[in-house]
């Protein structure tokens, strides 16, 4: 699905692939106005200029080739059998390093058998100051060319990385300096 919010000005030329009240499935109509939907922020409703005053679905439409249509290039990905999907702004999980996301989870997996809870978030329930000087004695420790942790048998940097991410877990919840 196009990101309209990113979407160059009006109007743009579309073409109807599902039709509903007014409009036509295969007809072609020109956007004059883009909105988002006040119920749902990832839906946009398009004002047509063939249509009167009503709101209708993006999703319900497609761009038309051509027509000068102004679609960014970094909005529309197109592979080499032609398909089109629109990647611009999401998130791209695969940059992330999966081997080195095990050694974290596997520290995570430690601390939750060493310290059972129910909902398996008792580092939830812990002081952030108590992570902060977990994080600087791990780190200590590698700098000082201890790549393990004794009780563990798990990297040191492993270890902070957990409490880098309970940390930052703290800061975008807003409980970081309670």
């Amino acid at each position: 699905m196009i990101n309209w919010k990113t979407f160059p000005e009006v109007p743009f030329r579309v073409k109807c692939s599902d039709a509903n009240n007014g409009i036509n499935e295969g007809s072609e109509y020109t956007v004059i106005r883009v909105e988002e939907d006040n119920r749902d922020k990832d839906f946009y409703l398009f004002y047509l200029e063939e249509v009167a005053e009503a709101g209708y679905f993006a999703y319900r439409f497609d761009l038309v080739e051509g027509e000068g249509n102004p679609v960014p290039e970094e909005t529309l990905v197109v592979n080499d059998q032609g398909g089109v999907k629109a990647d611009s702004g999401k998130l791209e999980w695969t940059l992330l390093p999966w081997r080195s996301l095990k050694e974290v989870v596997e520290v995570l997996m430690y601390g939750n058998r060493k310290y059972p809870c129910p909902s398996n978030a008792n580092w939830k329930k812990v002081e952030p100051e108590r992570y902060k000087k977990a994080l600087m004695r791990h780190v200590v420790a590698w700098l000082d060319g201890e790549k393990v942790d004794e009780e563990t048998g798990k990297s040191h940097l492993a270890h902070a990385g957990c409490c880098i991410l309970f940390l930052l877990w703290f800061e975008v919840t807003g409980k970081l300096d309670e």
